[in-house]
This record gives C-alpha cells, structure tokens and sequence, in this order.
C-alpha cells in the first residue's frame, strides 16, 4: 500500500474484520498476529496454501458465530439461532429462561423450546446489553420480567420452572431485583 502498511491500516479499525494478510515481508507477520490476523501469506502463494488460508478463515467464522448462524435482528433485540436444519427466531422479551448444557443450550419461551449448539458465554455475549436477562446460576439465565416470586434463594418462573439462585450470582441478582 503506498501510503500505510496493512498492519497500520488495520490498527484504525476499532473492530477489524477478520484478515488474510499477503505479503513478499516476512517481518510484519509478528504484528499481523498480534493484530489477530486469520493468516499471514508470503508471495509468491501457492493454490494449496491459499485454499489452506481461506479454510481456515471459514471455520474462524463458524467459531465466532457459535450459535452457528446467529443473526442479530435490525428492527428489534431479536436474533435467530440454527436448531436442526431450521432458524428459529428467538425475541429475548419473550425468553423465560436459558439453560446452559454442557455444548448446547435450551432456550426456553412461553410458545417454544429450542435446542441449540453453543455456550452460555456464547449467548451471554448476545444478551449481556439486555438488563432485563440475567445470570443466576453457573447454567441459568433468566428473563427477570418472568419471576413469579423468589424463596430461599430458588426463583419461581411463570412457567412453573423452578431455578436455584448460584451463590457466586446472589448479590448481583439481589441487586438487580433492588431486594432491600
């Protein structure tokens, strides 16, 4: 690039995109991955090697997006999570609870029950803007607009679900309850 290197280039993005670096200079690749670059190709690039680069950034993506194909909504909080061969579109006002299970995680509404591959951090990173979802419990978040009614550190929801309040999350969820 005449006038800025790639890596400088990058560095202006508050939020890069993912980047294949190509370049005859090896002595930039430090700062590439520094820069979380998905690779750093030196010319002349063989097909192989590129196809290589290009798989990789694919599975990058995937790995990002783990809810594997995530969409976040334009008009609303809503989202759309893959279950089977299927989107499902998920509003988080209408979310009861979320349950994390080990790779998968239930996310649990009045009308549906959706069973997807992800994480709680996956989906935690999705809803954390949301002050209305809350983490209760090492596998449990839960929407508080669905709170029947707390007793002894067990929170009752609108579906008759009842979910344990995590010792490490009571003050937090005390907190946002603004329990006095």
């Amino acid at each position: 690039m005449p006038e800025i290197s790639g890596t400088d280039f990058v560095s202006i993005f508050n939020n890069p995109p993912a980047i294949i670096y190509t370049t005859a200079y090896h002595q930039y690749a430090l700062d590439a991955f520094n820069q979380n670059a998905i690779d750093y190709l030196l010319k002349p690039i063989s097909l192989d090697r590129f196809s290589k680069s290009v798989q990789k950034a694919s599975q990058n993506l995937v790995k990002n997006q783990q809810f594997n194909s995530m969409i976040s909504g334009k008009d609303d909080e809503s989202f759309y999570v893959k279950s089977d061969k299927r989107l499902v579109k998920i509003n988080p006002a209408d979310l009861i609870y979320i349950e994390g299970m080990r790779n998968y995680i239930g996310l649990y509404t009045e009308n549906s029950n959706v069973i997807v591959h992800g994480t709680l951090t996956t989906i935690d990173e999705t809803l954390k803007h949301l002050s209305y979802i809350c983490r209760v419990h090492k596998s449990f978040f839960i929407n508080l607009n669905k709170i029947n009614y707390v007793e002894q550190h067990v929170i009752l929801l609108t579906n008759k679900k009842t979910i344990p309040i995590g010792l490490s999350y009571r003050d937090e969820v005390y907190k946002k309850l603004k329990i006095m």
